[in-house]
């Protein structure tokens, strides 16, 4: 048998090792624990969970299985029903106060106990071997028990009596190889002085209430040993003085509370209630880094300083918060921050980046070269500016608004200019010069909208986390990008589009005149033998041959509905994205490829406007416009991707239309968040293409034949409602035998009823599916 682990499961053990009665064969009617100190009254709350046949003599307590003795009479002799969890087992009936002999008095025995007299003869009494009763420190140092090697003194006996509670769980083997004394129980007690201190520190009358006059002295005697701080002569706040200079053992005290600062929740507070001033500490930040009042001043700072950029030049304001990052970036790494009571360091982080790209523009002569500078480190500005947005807690919402407004809208506006220029002296590769995207087999080509570059570089990162790796690369969108225009641009449907005049939406057709729609586009591809996934769905492929297509993404809905408050919603959107592709992965698809229509424009408080009167349009968007006739229009033009003998307007720099409303998010122009999207192929996750597919099914009746190729080791097939993960209709799953496996259905209810047949891996996962009809179609 295994030695119990501690003294409770000791205990336990030993109690029930008493349903032996004698030569009998019948187990006796109750087990009695006599206590005649009630030495052992601190374990019942802790019994109580763990030994469910335990009955208490006390006052009447049912819910505690506590009461007088003809209530703990009759429940032993079943006239009144047992605790379910204690219906099969031998009641353990716990005496406090009450010793053997008191019971073996007979005509002597008080006449509350007299109910229990009798159980005597038809129970067990728990004893020693030498029939006396079972006290504490017998318990531990008796061979019959636990054989600690316990030191007799009075004072190691009380001490044992306090810790009790604590003692009952310590390890079995943390006690043994050595002699217990009284300070080893003290120190159960108050097993963690730093901890406590903190905690005495964050609340002092409720900490002392609920400590308990024994362990309140011996931490107190250890506070004044290793801290020389007497806590009812020196107080708290001579505490936090002490606390927050560190000197001595005290550094422990602030390294414990700088682990888990959370845990002691009132202990800003008290710190701020002591200056650093009156101490006479040294001004510098390795002294003041302690003091939250210090942190709060400097918090002032950053929001006064950001507040003041509405004043500077751009090249001013971006060296203002690059000085702020040098010089508050610090504080990120103070335990106030991990309390957030650092927002605006924290903010400083993406602030800085922004202020540090967003002081050089874009610069190019072909739209070639934007590339390398873009990708390397220009992204991100866009990635800065939106991660700042998100970090920037409600009070300091708008400060934090205008100053990524202040370092962003030049620089777009700037590099978008730059950007257009050279769009207009080389143009841009229309889709059919840049070859159609098409899937390899057992690939999925996901669409995602309005996935930017920036976007996807944090999706590959939330990818890399989950073990899923792949490779990044750029292709230029269509132009307008709008997704009208773009969309059709990244389909393997490239050869079957063409445009001819530009219409009011910007979509081309198909070669067949059908408008390239979303339904049309999959319609197209599900002739061209892609597998159309839906979004929700499990998507298993149907063969390692399988390509599929999915649409994905809500990032260019959001962008649009909400605007300013986009930034808050695009981690969750590329966690959704990591998530999907990830699920892809796993139900057997070798790779995914994520590719997206545009990008877009983004600066909080709107991006610059530009003047087009509407009646020299069609369409007026904001950022982008087709031109009614031959209107003469006074801003640039550029060549529709679907045919450049068709003109739309677009407007310099990053400015959107006058459209009646503010644009903080828009897209349709020309610009290198707009044009150069990512191209995004990833493999892994748990596991590759399915070895296994089903071939071939067939109906006898309510018996569906499968026949099956591939590898077929531990594989086993069955049958599902509904869809793959749906409830079993079989009557069992079966192995593969030889290429093949029968299934039957006994409910006859369910024939005509649509059914997924499934081949299941060794560990249970869905490997290959496809859909059939009970009994056949018809």
């Amino acid at each position: 048998m295994t030695s119990p682990r501690t003294l409770l499961a000791a205990l336990i053990d030993k109690l029930r090792g008493c349903n032996v009665h004698g030569d009998a064969e019948e187990a006796p009617a109750a087990i009695l624990w006599t206590d005649p100190k009630g030495e052992w009254k601190p374990l019942i709350p802790l019994l109580r969970q763990q030994l469910p046949e335990l009955l208490c003599l006390g006052d009447y307590d049912p819910e505690h299985r506590l009461g007088p003795a003809l209530w703990l009479r009759c429940l032993v002799d079943r006239s009144l029903p047992a605790p379910d969890a204690a219906a099969d087992r031998v009641p353990v009936v716990y005496l406090p106060g009450v010793s053997r002999q008191e019971l073996r008095a007979g005509e002597g025995c008080p006449w509350a106990l007299e109910p229990l007299i009798e159980l005597m003869f038809r129970g067990s009494l728990w004893l020693q071997r030498n029939g006396r009763d079972w006290t504490l420190a017998a318990f531990l140092a008796s061979g019959d028990a636990l054989g600690l090697d316990l030191a007799n003194d009075q004072t190691t006996k009380a001490a044992l009596s306090r810790a009790l509670s604590e003692l009952a769980v310590v390890p079995l083997e943390q006690l043994r190889g050595k002699k217990l004394e009284a300070d080893d129980f003290d120190a159960l007690l108050a097993d963690d002085p730093i901890r406590d201190l903190l905690q005495w520190m964050t609340d002092p009358p409720a900490f002392q209430l609920r400590c308990g006059e024994e362990r309140w002295s011996a931490l107190t005697s250890i506070w004044k040993k290793d801290l020389k701080l007497d806590p009812g002569k020196d107080g708290e706040l001579a505490a936090a003085e002490r606390l927050a200079k560190g000197e001595g053992n005290w550094g422990k005290v602030w390294q414990r509370f700088s682990e888990t600062p959370a845990a002691f929740p009132g202990l800003p507070e008290l710190l701020r209630r002591v200056e650093p001033a009156q101490m006479g500490l040294a001004v510098g930040a390795h002294d003041l880094s302690r003091w939250p009042s210090h942190n709060a001043a400097c918090e002032d700072q950053v929001l006064t300083a950001l507040q003041g950029l509405a004043g500077k030049s751009h090249a001013e304001a971006c060296r203002c918060v690059r000085e702020l990052e040098g010089q508050h970036g610090e504080r990120r790494s103070w335990i106030w921050a991990q309390l957030g009571l650092s927002p605006m360091a924290q903010v400083l982080a993406p602030l800085g980046r922004l202020a540090q790209r967003a002081d050089h523009p874009l610069v190019g002569n072909t739209p070639q070269e934007f590339i390398e500078p873009y990708t390397t480190d220009g992204w991100e500005a866009d990635l800065s500016a939106w991660q700042a947005m998100a970090m920037a807690q409600t009070a300091q919402e708008e400060v934090v608004r205008k100053a990524v407004a202040a370092l962003l809208r030049p620089w777009l506006d700037d590099s978008a200019s730059r950007f257009q220029k050279a769009v207009a002296s080389s143009g841009l590769p229309t889709p059919a010069a840049q070859g159609a995207i098409t899937a390899e087999p057992g690939e999925v080509l996901l669409f995602a909208d309005g996935l930017r570059y920036d976007v996807a570089r944090q999706l590959q990162k939330e990818l890399e986390v989950m073990g899923i790796t792949g490779s990044l690369s750029t292709r230029w969108a269509a132009l307008p990008t709008v997704t009208a225009t773009a969309k059709p641009a990244i389909t393997p449907l490239i050869g079957e589009i063409l445009g001819q005049v530009l219409p009011e939406d910007f979509a081309p057709a198909f070669r067949s005149s059908k408008a390239t729609s979303a339904a049309e586009i999959r319609k197209a591809l599900t002739a061209l033998g892609y597998t159309v996934l839906g979004d929700d769905e499990l998507n298993l492929p149907s063969s390692a041959e399988a390509r599929g297509w999915l649409e994905t993404g809500d990032l260019d809905h959001r962008g649009h509905q909400l605007q300013n408050d986009l930034p808050r919603q695009i981690h969750s959107e590329i966690e959704r994205l990591a998530l999907r592709i990830q699920k892809l992965l796993d139900a057997g698809w070798r790779s995914v490829k994520v590719v997206t229509d545009h990008g877009w424009l983004f600066c909080p408080d709107g991006l610059p406007t530009a003047e087009l009167p509407k009646h020299l349009t069609a369409s007026k968007w904001a950022r982008c416009a087709a031109i009614k006739g031959e209107s003469q229009v006074p801003v640039p033009t550029a060549a529709w991707s679907w045919n450049p003998s068709e003109q739309f307007a677009t407007p310099n720099g990053a400015a959107c239309f006058n459209t009646g409303s503010t644009n903080s998010y828009a897209h349709g122009g020309i610009s290198l968040q707009e044009c150069l999207t990512p191209v995004l192929v990833v493999s892994g996750g748990a596991s590759n293409a399915p070895a296994a597919a089903i071939t071939e099914i067939s109906w006898k009746g309510m018996r569906c034949n499968l026949e099956v190729s591939g590898a077929t080791t531990g594989v086993k097939a069955d049958l599902r409602r509904d869809a793959a993960g749906g409830p079993s209709v079989a009557t069992t799953a079966k192995p593969i035998d030889d290429g093949a496996a029968r299934l039957l259905v006994e409910d006859d209810e369910l024939e005509g009823a649509a059914v997924v047949a499934v081949l299941l891996s060794p560990d249970g996962r869905v490997i290959a599916q496809r859909r059939t009809v009970v009994g056949g179609e018809a």
